[in-house]
This record gives C-alpha cells, sequence and structure tokens, in this order.
C-alpha cells in the first residue's frame, strides 16, 4: 500500500501488508471513502487474525489495519456508501458471497441476510436513500435489485425486466435528473437505455434505439447540461453520440461523427472546465479527441 503528493520524495510506503507477497490493495472493488478512512479489499497471506481482506487506512502504517480480526472475510465486489454505511459483498467460509454492511468497526460488520444469489451482486449505485445493484436469484436471472439504506436493510427485486430465467443484466447506472438510468436487455428490444425511479411500474425502456431485438449497447452515461450524453448503434450509423432528455422523443442521434454504417465509437466521456471531452474516430483523421461545443 503506497501513497503520494505528486512527488518521487513524497510518495511512499505506508503498510507492507501481505510480507513479502502481493497483497493487490483496492484490486478487487477499487478504493472508498468513508469516515476519513480509506477503505479497500487486499489480499493477505499472514497468519490469523488478518485474514480479513477488508483493510482500512489513515493513510498511517499503524492506522492501516484489517476491518473485522479474526475472519477470513473474502471481499468480492466494489465497496459501496449508502445512508453513512459501508456495503459490499464478502464470504466468511461459513457462508458464500453475500451482502455485508460495516459502519468501520469489526463489531459493526455483520452480513445482512442471507440470499444466495447464483452471481456475485454488483454495479453498486446509491440512488434515492437505496443502494441499487445487479443480481442474480436464479429463477429470475441477472437483474435490477435494490437494499433499502435503513434499519430494516430490506432486499427486494425491483423488475424481472427479461422476464423468465433470463438475464437482463442492467449494468451502468447512472443517476441523472432524479432517475436511475442504465442498460439492460429484454428479449423484445435487446440491450437499450432503460430508466427507473425505484418501482416496478416506473422502470421502462427509454427508447428501443435499434428497433427490434437488435442491440444498441448504450454505454458512456454520463450527465452534461441537463442531457444524458451516450454512445449507440441503432443500426443505421454505427456506434455514434447520442443525447437523451429521459424521454423516447428526447433521445436522438447528435453526430454521425464517421458518416455512414461506419461506427466512431465515442468513448471516455469527461466533463472539464465546463466543456465534454470525448475521443472518437473518423474516416479522415483516425481517433482523435473531440469536445461538444455549444
Amino acid at each position: 500500500m503506497w501513497k503520494s503528493d505528486g512527488t518521487e520524495d513524497g510518495t511512499i510506503l505506508v503498510k507492507d501488508i501481505s510480507e513479502n507477497y502481493s497483497s493487490y490493495p483496492g484490486g478487487e472493488g477499487g478504493f472508498t471513502v468513508f469516515n476519513d478512512e480509506l477503505y479497500f479489499s487486499a489480499a493477505n497471506t499472514n497468519a490469523s487474525p488478518e485474514l480479513c481482506q477488508l483493510w482500512k487506512t489513515d493513510g498511517s502504517e499503524v492506522g492501516t489495519v484489517a476491518v473485522k480480526l479474526g475472519t477470513a472475510l473474502v471481499t468480492a465486489s466494489e465497496i459501496a456508501v449508502c445512508n453513512n454505511s459501508l456495503y459490499f459483498v464478502a464470504a466468511d467460509g461459513s457462508h458464500g458471497n453475500e451482502l455485508w454492511k460495516s459502519d468501520g468497526s469489526s463489531g459493526g460488520t455483520v452480513m445482512l441476510s442471507e440470499k444466495n444469489f447464483i452471481a456475485t451482486p454488483q454495479s453498486f449505485t446509491e440512488y434515492n436513500g437505496a443502494l441499487y445493484f445487479t443480481a442474480d436469484d436464479g429463477p429470475s436471472g441477472s437483474e435490477l435489485w435494490k437494499l433499502a439504506c435503513s434499519t430494516d436493510n430490506t432486499i427486494t427485486k425491483v423488475k424481472d425486466i427479461n422476464t423468465g430465467n433470463v438475464d437482463s443484466n442492467p449494468q451502468l447506472m447512472t443517476v441523472f435528473n432524479n432517475l436511475l438510468y442504465f442498460r439492460a436487455i429484454n428479449v423484445n428490444s435487446g440491450e437499450e437505455l432503460w430508466r427507473s425511479n425505484g418501482t416496478e411500474s416506473g422502470t421502462i425502456l427509454v427508447k428501443d434505439i435499434n428497433l427490434g431485438p437488435e442491440d444498441s449497447s448504450p454505454q458512456g452515461f454520463t450527465a452534461y447540461n441537463g442531457v444524458l450524453y451516450i454512445s449507440a448503434d441503432d443500426g443505421v450509423h454505427g456506434d455514434e453520440l447520442w443525447s437523451s432528455d429521459g424521454t423516447e422523443a428526447g433521445t436522438k442521434l447528435l453526430k454521425d461523427i464517421n458518416p455512414g454504417p461506419d461506427s466512431s465509437y465515442p468513448y471516455d466521456f469527461t466533463v472539464m472546465n465546463g466543456t465534454l471531452f470525448f475521443t472518437a474516430e473518423d474516416s479522415i483523421n483516425g481517433w482523435e479527441l473531440w469536445k461538444l461545443q455549444e
């Protein structure tokens, strides 16, 4: 575990977590700031009681410690914050990969109700006091779920978007204009842009960009100046730059950067100094840096 202030002299080892072996801090779920400490996963080959893979640090060697000592807690997801608690997926040796919560203390790190998800819950996104994620319970396939970040921590499925034991696989969850946007698969519309207000009836297809069962595979999901920008393929223009106000009529091709059926593949959307930058390819200049000029 290292830290840096951006200089050579200020780049120093914080702690050798797994002596003589790699600990890969942050490798499974990245780093998450919570209550002025940094939480992360780390592999530790040392003997008990520090087999726990959930760690935290205040930036010092002595303050870099396993959160729940005496357990073989193996983290298997990103670490998310909701309602002043940490949430993550882990296995403890007695249970498989389940949802856990933590207040940062050993005693306050506990498993929630056992759901026996077939696949590890992922894509945690906080929205309106709940934590939304993708999970597979078996009968419904991989679908959209939510966890109420309150004292009861109720875990419920939002909607079976691709009905039956077929995955809709919600991904790229993004909060925009007080709604949750994501891409998901439906047998009739393919992989397209969806939105949810957290209810079953309020979880709807925004637009079938590539009409019929073919996929538009939207990605990029970046809110900028009151508009959601994505890349998508409508089956005619290739993978190009689209914008959406959250309605079917307001979801439209913004520019066919690489004219015709060829794709420009816009990606790496980044907002800086009030401008949206991205990379794209056209038939004249190749891969270059672009910006949205209003």
